[in-house]
Formats: structure tokens, sequence, C-alpha cells
């Protein structure tokens, strides 16, 4: 390649050229770097990834005491309810004979007089609208809420006054807080106008078979969840276990003694018991 001959455009020319094989040169280290360094950056990325794995995995274990502790605690308060409030058939499907025990020893505790517990049946809990559907072919459908739990109801008949029925009334929701009073009927006899019949609605929670109930059960029946109650409980026990108290200390009856004997030296009675 000749140079031209004025000095001035041989040193532009001569710039130029430098720019470009700078430029040149740069691009060639560029690509270089890029093919060498992205095996480097995919490791150092993979490693980021697992170090953060790894972060999170080590706070998972040092929780899972915690964790464990109150799974056990709610576990125990889920089996207390379903033993003390939750209604469960016999013989089968039979909740009439559960639900008419239940009045029939609030009745005895009240003093008040059923004359009869009759079966109304089961019902849903009422459910909302299921989530309106957005159009899109590939999002989840909505679905609807399932409640873990029915509505058992009993109709229970009572005589000899309304504060008898009150009496009643107040007897069950004290002794179980998760049922409900739902109806209340009083109308007079056609024949005893001074008399009136009476009867209320009680609703109890029964377990829904579903898939998530049926798993709740057996966990409930299982003998290693017995274990854990048990541990459970024991622990409870011990963290609120009395204070012993410390035996008072011995009376030295040498100078006791001693000390009724100036006493009475000078006159004073002791009380030798």
């Amino acid at each position: 390649m000749k140079l031209p001959d004025d000095p001035k455009e041989r040193s532009q020319l001569i710039v130029l050229i430098g720019i470009v094989g700078v430029a040149a040169v740069y691009g060639i280290y560029m690509a270089a770097s890029s093919v060498l360094m992205k095996p480097q950056r995919e490791k150092q990325e993979q490693i980021e990834e697992i170090t953060e794995k790894l972060r999170k995995a080590n706070e998972a274990v040092q929780m899972m005491p915690m964790s464990q502790k109150n799974n056990d605690n709610h576990i125990a308060i889920i089996s207390e309810i379903d033993s003390k409030h939750i209604l469960h058939p016999r013989m089968g499907k039979n909740y009439l004979l559960p639900a008419e025990e239940f009045v029939r020893e609030q009745e005895v505790v009240s003093k008040s007089k059923v004359i009869s517990v009759k079966e109304i049946g089961i019902s849903n809990f009422p459910t909302p609208d299921p989530p309106k559907d957005t159009g899109d072919a590939h999002a989840p459908k909505p679905k609807p809420k399932v409640y873990a739990f029915k509505i058992y109801t009993v109709r229970v008949e009572v005589a000899e006054g309304l504060h008898n029925m009150i009496k009643l009334i107040k007897q069950i929701e004290s002794a179980n807080p998760c049922i409900s009073i739902s109806a209340m009927d009083i109308a007079p006899e056609s024949e005893t106008p001074f008399e009136h019949s009476m009867s209320f609605d009680i609703q109890w929670p029964i377990w829904n078979a579903t898939k998530t109930t049926e798993k709740i059960m057996q966990q409930l029946k299982s003998p290693a969840f017995r274990e854990t109650i048990k541990k459970t409980t024991v622990s409870k026990i011990k963290k609120t276990k009395p204070k012993t108290t410390k035996p008072a200390p011995a009376v030295n009856t040498v100078v006791d003694a001693e000390a009724q004997a100036e006493l009475k030296g000078l006159g004073i009675p002791t009380d030798e018991n």
C-alpha cells in the first residue's frame, strides 16, 4: 500500500490504520474471551445456585426442631377438638345415638325436661361462588371450595316452660362450644293455651369424607400419632408440675429447753407443748 506524499494525509492514514487495528484486536479478544469464559460463567452461576440451595437447606434443618414442636402442639389441639367437640357416628353411620346421649347428659346436669330428640339430617356448609374463569385455556380451572366438615342437625322438644328450655340451651352451649343452636320454635297448644310446645335445633360439626379428611383421620388413629400426643402431654405435665416445698428446719430442742428454763426463772409462763 502506497502512502500519500502529503505528510498530513500520511499521518491521518497511519492514525486511522492504528485505530482500525486496535478495534480489530479488541474484537478478536472479546470474541475469544466470550468463547473461553462462557463455561466458567455457567459454572459460577451453578455454584451460586447450589450455594443458595444449601443455605436454604441449612435454615430448614435449623428450623426442624421448632417446626416439629409446633406440629406436635397443633396435632394435640386437633385431637382434643376431635374427641371432645366433633360428633362421631356409631354402629356404622348413626349420628343420632351420640347426639341424643349428649342431650340427655345435659338434661340431667341442667335439671330440665326433654321430651324427644329427633334427627333432621346432614347438610353442607354454605359455599361461596367459585372464582370466575379468566378465559385462559392454559390456566387451571377454578374449583369450588370444599370444607372439611359438614353439619348434623337434630330437633329437641322440651317441656315445663320457657325457663326450662333456657337452662338446657345454656348448659348445651357451655358443654360444647363448637355446636350451634340454629332454630327455636315456641307455639301455644290448642287444647291447653297456657302451655306451649317448645323445640330448638342443635347443629354439630361432623367430618366431611374427602381425601384430605381421610388423611387427617388416618393420622389421628395411627400409633405414631398416639405416641406423639403422649410425649406432648407428658412434657406439658412436667412444665406445670407444682414446686415441692422445702421441709421445715429441725428445731434445736436443747436451746429451746434452756430458753424455757430461763423464762420460768423470770416468772414468765411457757407452753411446754
